[in-house]
């Protein structure tokens, strides 16, 4: 507190440490990135201005550059026609993936965006606004662009949250194969009952970068191994056109075809497939595979 008034207080990302883009960046445009978060108004606004921060850092930074490092390989900063910037991430970062207008705070927001004709739709992880009471919703539908009137609503269509997940997964700086980041893909993004939220959208918390990291740490379908170059080269048939691969389940060994058995699973258990004849549990033992 500081002459009698609260400061405000921000969350802040932990996970931004392990990501590439933001390591990759010389030690100015990290501190900028900071400070960008930081400065920017409670509805993730910022107007461009770094001569403060060029004082006080004692350095100088290029805004275009600084935009172009942003939005590396994922749209991080929406430039408007006033030239303010919007971080995109803010507002679902910040306040959750819904803005309910009976809260003072996300009322204030909601005018602010309005105000400087930001579309909901392009605020990553917002999916809906939830009408106030009645004075908000007359102060709030003054105003308002008539595709955003219909205040209680879902903001994004869930296909095209849907299509901005998987381009978040897949632009995701790892190296993850496509095979698993398909398959992250397909189970988190399985809709509801209702068909309004992903399963991803039901969690209480979500980090994209950790979620990955568990998936591939179990990495039940065996894709990570498949792609991490441990596996050895599989034998050929007797005239050279299959491949001879064995199920780590069963043992069961199989012809597939040479250029994809790395990347394929078992056809007996769709289980992992190695180039030789592994130990397998008792249960999978018998004489017609020994």
């Amino acid at each position: 507190m500081a002459g009698g008034q609260l400061m405000p207080k921000r969350f802040h990302d932990t996970d931004i440490w392990n990501e590439d883009w933001f390591l990759d960046m010389e030690e100015e445009y990290r501190m900028f990135w900071f400070y960008l978060k930081d400065t920017c108004d409670h509805a993730g606004i910022w107007k461009p201005n770094v001569r403060r921060f060029n004082s006080e850092v004692g350095k100088k930074i290029n805004l275009d550059k600084a935009l172009e490092l942003f939005n590396a390989e994922k749209k991080r900063i929406e430039k408007l026609d006033s030239g303010h910037w919007v971080v995109l991430d803010f507002i679902n970062f910040q306040y959750g993936s819904v803005l309910n207008l009976k809260n003072s705070c996300h009322l204030s927001v909601f005018n602010r965006l309005n105000k400087l004709g930001v579309s909901l739709g392009s605020l990553r992880g917002l999916i809906e606004v939830k009408e106030g009471s009645s004075r908000p919703q007359v102060e709030v539908k003054a105003g308002v662009k008539e595709q955003d009137k219909d205040i209680v609503k879902i903001i994004v269509s869930l296909e095209k949250r849907m299509i901005s997940f998987k381009d978040d997964i897949m632009s995701n700086d790892n190296n993850y194969p496509k095979e698993m980041l398909a398959k992250f893909f397909s189970y988190w993004s399985e809709p509801n009952p209702s068909n309004t939220k992903m399963r991803k959208e039901l969690e209480k918390t979500w980090s994209l970068t950790r979620r990955l990291k568990t998936w591939a740490d179990r990495d039940l379908s065996g894709d990570v191994r498949k792609n991490s170059g441990k596996v050895a080269e599989f034998k050929m048939d007797s005239v050279g056109v299959a491949a001879i691969g064995f199920c780590t389940k069963c043992g069961k060994s199989d012809f597939y075809e040479p250029k994809t058995i790395k990347m394929e699973d078992s056809k007996c258990c769709n289980a992992l497939l190695v180039p030789s004849k592994p130990p397998v549990d008792k249960i999978y033992q018998s004489g017609e595979m020994y």
